[in-house]
């Protein structure tokens, strides 16, 4: 018990050291007005306007209250806040703590991941999920941390006892046992776990929960949805409500394996084996005995254009590659930013075209999803529009215009006919109907995949001219996909039929239907060339581009989409993992408006109490020990932190206060601080000087956020003016007179710019990173302490290195004085067990140095080891070094070098399946000293 104390100690530390550092640019919508309407279950926040949103929405949580709680005996949900975020371009959803709330983002199911259950309504249940296991979480030992520490000590023990999987897992379950769809229904939910099931051995726990870079498994979503499952199945309805009453009794690190064990009376491993052996034996019929399990690699999206075969490839050493493939010689075009879940690329026969999600440059809660056009000749890339949110785009049969779906400025559903430079020319706007995906099939004519208020889908014939819509398949539940036509009278498109996903074709002239594809696991991305389909086929290896003959195609009644006794399979875990009864929501068509007279809006500032009231507190303060608040209103645009505590960084007391104010550009800080000092003389590493320092000031900070393509850049300048005041100087702990007031000035300017990470990358394959401050003390007085200057200064670079996943990373360090004898500027860095001079040698206070340090990185091993469930290895890397430091003592002094090389072996692992933690083995060569230096070192202490 007392170890676990300690380890608790130090998370905590580490924690709260994290919670402090501000993510200015993700944490606020744009400026504008606020209001709000509530009832018993839910206050919801929303921009003015957007009244009849927030009560549908309040409407719903209102019906669901009464359902998502029940397995755990919660009868009715204490009443939360929703935000809701309209200004986004990506689909999302989540609940949080500091303070308690969900957020929701709007949008609709313009792609296949979350199935068919309308997408506020979906929210309402998975979302609504969340925070009853949330509130069902604190109590007991829980609830005691919950009062010691606020939301953070909940927080805390729900990431070291609990697991993602089981949160997720349960949600799913929820909203396929309330609905009539739900991702559990979704035959294409678990289509990539049934072939890793099929290629061989279940994946280790560890691999689930901690990842490996041996083989693409699936997330925490879907294999969490199959032990949830199993355990309600095996052991009744209130079997997940035990395992979290045992959890919040002993929330220790990987607590829930143990709870499960308490629950079940099993062996925990037995209870996750036997989950998945149970969905393997049922699966066993459709393996692929005639392939050898290889290492996991994707091909789809694939279109053919006389002897050329375009298609995306991808692996675990790459991007997502568009290639062109011709008479057996294969060629890399370009790399692209692509998700199977959100994303399609379409082709004419000079380009394509695809959606990109996109940040907005200052505020994380907008975002858009803009068009990239890319040239099949050389892979070079341009975006043709800016600002939008466009889905699921096509080319006309000309490839002089281009079909998307645009989510327009007032949140309609609309079919938008554009130019190749991104011009809007026409569009369809229907009332009936959301539009979800959209093909030409001649100049005034399109075929639309669309949804209605009550979920479903369906697929339609549109008319640009006359606006007219005309149903061709009626709305369903099938999950419905992926439309492509031959510009004549047929298209394809992705549709469920019993456990699997088929290719469908569709005349819409005669009105006649076909299914083209009898697949094992699922049938994607249909093309078609001269009466031939090409498909992406899913394998026990990943995908494969297929193909079959239009003869192939059988005729079958629309009813076999439609019919949900027709389209579900009878026994296939695919879709009826649990056989759920189809819930339906009877009342469904009235819950936009119920009640609508008794919702008072009122105009929400952001200034209330939860503004003003602490939602975490911890009794560790930075690297140190004492008294920390933290509070933020609902919006995350204005906060405030007190520190009342101890310094380990400089030994000593200090107290401050920051009030942050989010809302505009720039964000705008209040600043107090009192601290006694202790630092160096130059040339030594003694503490022998000190004095008491009150400071009090404003900061400004100006983020900027942009994305193109594959690579991302964040910078930040940054401005303080603060007053400051010392007095009761010592020396050596004797008291010497002197008073100082100073104005001191700190600059910053902060640059990430970095290419993503593929699945095994170590660092960055290309970026570029700069830290640049300056620091002015300046002050009249001349009894205290003389003013001084500081210029502090970082620059790294990564490149590509010789072979896959290996990499280079170059970097400049330095830091200057003026004349450093008296003021000394807080440490810049603290690192723990690092080196800011050259590894192997110790810091000591300066006027200047420099340091210069090359480190080229290389994996060995992917070990997926683990030591009984207290640490897991995932993988081994090496890095090479050679550091030289130029140090100059005093401002006269002509300097000398410091320099070192050696090897750093580093093991990335997680700690309790909860801690990522990387450490290694250093053995260092400093050169001048001639010594060599072995030592363990953690993570948090590497230079790279």
């Amino acid at each position: 018990m007392q170890r676990f104390a300690l380890f608790i100690a130090f998370i905590l530390s580490t924690s709260f050291h994290t919670l402090a550092q501000h993510n200015w640019a993700n944490t606020q919508s744009p400026p504008q007005s606020w209001s709000s309407v509530e009832n018993d279950f839910v206050q919801v926040i929303y921009p003015t306007g957007f009244k009849n949103n927030a009560i549908y929405m309040a409407n719903l949580m209102e019906h669901y209250s009464k359902y998502v709680g029940l397995s755990y005996g919660l009868q009715k949900p204490k009443q939360v806040s929703l935000i809701y975020r309209p200004q986004m371009g990506n689909p999302n959803g989540f609940v949080t703590l500091t303070p308690r709330r969900t957020e929701w983002f709007d949008s609709t199911n313009f792609f296949a991941h979350v199935s068919t259950v309308e997408w506020h309504e979906n929210l309402s249940i998975h979302e609504y999920r969340h925070i009853i296991q949330q509130d069902i979480f604190n109590k007991k030992t829980v609830k005691a941390f919950d009062v010691l520490m606020g939301d953070s000590g909940q927080s805390i023990l729900n990431f070291l006892a609990s697991k993602p999987w089981f949160m997720e897992g349960d949600a799913i379950y929820a909203e396929t046992k309330y609905t009539q769809s739900g991702r559990g229904r979704s035959s294409r939910f678990m289509a990539r776990l049934k072939a890793v099931l099929l290629k061989g051995e279940t994946p280790t726990y560890d691999q689930f929960v901690n990842g490996t870079y041996n083989d693409k498994l699936v997330n925490w979503y879907i294999y969490g949805y199959v032990l949830i499952s199993h355990g309600y199945k095996k052991y009744g309805d209130n079997f997940w409500n035990i395992v979290m009453d045992n959890m919040t009794a002993r929330p220790y690190p990987n607590g829930i394996v143990g709870a499960i064990e308490n629950a079940s009376g099993v062996d925990f491993y037995d209870f996750y084996y036997e989950a998945f052996e149970e969905l393997r034996k049922k699966w066993k019929k459709d393996s692929f005995p005639e392939l050898k399990a290889t290492e996991f690699k994707i091909k789809t999206n694939q279109f053919k254009n006389g002897d050329d075969l375009y298609y995306l490839e991808y692996d675990l050493n790459n991007f997502y590659r568009l290639i062109r493939e011709s008479n057996g010689e294969k060629e890399v075009l370009t790399d692209i930013p692509y998700s199977e879940d959100l994303t399609r690329l379409d082709y004419s026969k000079s380009h394509a075209i695809q959606s990109h999600f996109l940040p907005h440059w200052r505020y994380g809660f907008k975002s858009y999803s803009d068009l990239s056009l890319i040239d099949l000749k050389d892979g070079s890339k341009k975006y043709i529009t800016s600002g939008h949110r466009l889905y699921n785009p096509h080319f006309n049969k000309a490839g002089d215009k281009i079909i998307a779906i645009n989510f327009d400025s007032k949140n309609k559903w609309l079919v938008q006919e554009m130019d190749l430079a991104g011009n809007m020319l026409r569009h369809i706007k229907n009332e009936k109907y959301k539009f979800l995906e959209a093909v030409a099939i001649n100049r005034n004519e399109v075929i639309a995949l669309v949804t209605i208020d009550t979920g479903g889908k369906g697929i339609v014939k549109a008319n640009f001219e006359t606006q007219q819509v005309t149903t061709l398949i009626p709305i369903s539940f099938n999950n419905l996909y992926w439309l492509q036509t031959d510009f004549k009278s047929n298209i394809l498109f992705e549709g469920q039929h019993n456990g699997a996903v088929e290719v469908f074709k569709f005349n819409f002239e005669t009105k006649s239907l076909a299914k083209c594809t009898t697949s094992k696991i699922a049938a994607y991305t249909p093309t078609m060339t001269n009466g031939e389909i090409l498909f992406s086929e899913q394998t026990i290896n990943g995908k494969r581009i297929s193909k079959v003959t239009t003869d192939n195609c059988l005729s079958i009644p629309i009813s076999y989409l439609t019919d949900p006794d027709k389209y579900y399979s009878k026994d296939s875990p695919s879709d009826r993992l649990n056989n759920f009864e189809r819930i339906d929501f009877k009342d469904r068509k009235e819950v936009a408006t119920k009640n609508y007279e008794q919702y008072k809006e009122k105009d929400y500032s952001g200034f209330d109490w939860r503004a003003l009231t602490p939602h975490s507190w911890s009794f560790f303060v930075g690297q140190g020990y004492g008294l920390s608040l933290w509070a933020d209103n609902y919006l995350r645009d204005f906060g405030w932190n007190v520190n009342l505590g101890y310094e380990a960084a400089e030994n000593t007391s200090y107290s401050s206060l920051q009030i942050d104010f989010k809302r505009y550009w720039p964000i705008f800080s209040l600043i107090a601080d009192l601290r006694e000092r202790e630092v160096s003389r130059l040339g030594t590493d003694n503490d022998n000087y000190g004095w008491d320092e009150n400071t009090v000031g404003v900061q400004a900070q100006l983020p900027f956020v942009s994305r193109h393509n594959l690579y991302n850049l964040n910078i930040t300048l940054g401005y303080s003016a603060e007053y400051v005041q010392t007095k009761d100087y010592n020396s050596n702990d004797i008291d010497i007179n002197g008073e100082a007031d100073l104005i001191r000035q700190t600059t910053t300017l902060n640059i990430d710019l970095y290419k993503d990470f593929t699945a095994r990358s170590i660092i960055s394959p290309w970026s570029f990173s700069l830290l640049g401050m300056y620091q002015d003390a300046d002050t009249n007085d001349t009894t205290g302490v003389v003013g001084d200057y500081r210029w502090f200064g970082d620059i790294a670079l990564t490149t590509p290195g010789l072979f896959r996943n290996n990499g280079f990373k170059f970097s400049i360090t330095g830091e200057k004085y003026g004349e450093g004898t008296s003021y000394r500027f807080q440490p810049t860095s603290q690192e723990i067990m690092g080196y800011v001079f050259s590894r192997g040698y110790d810091y000591f206070a300066t006027n200047r140095y420099i340091k210069t340090s090359s480190n080229y990185l290389f994996p060995l091993f992917y070990p997926d080891y683990n030591i009984a469930s207290l640490i897991y290895f995932k993988r081994i890397y090496m890095n090479l070094f050679y550091d030289n430091t130029k140090v100059y003592a005093i401002s006269a002094d002509n300097g000398f070098h410091i320099s070192s090389y050696g090897a750093e072996i580093v093991f990335n692992t997680s700690i309790f399946r909860s801690i990522p933690v990387d450490f290694g083995y250093r053995f260092v060569r400093t050169h001048e000293t001639e010594e060599n230096i072995n030592e363990v070192f953690l993570g948090i202490g590497l230079t790279f």
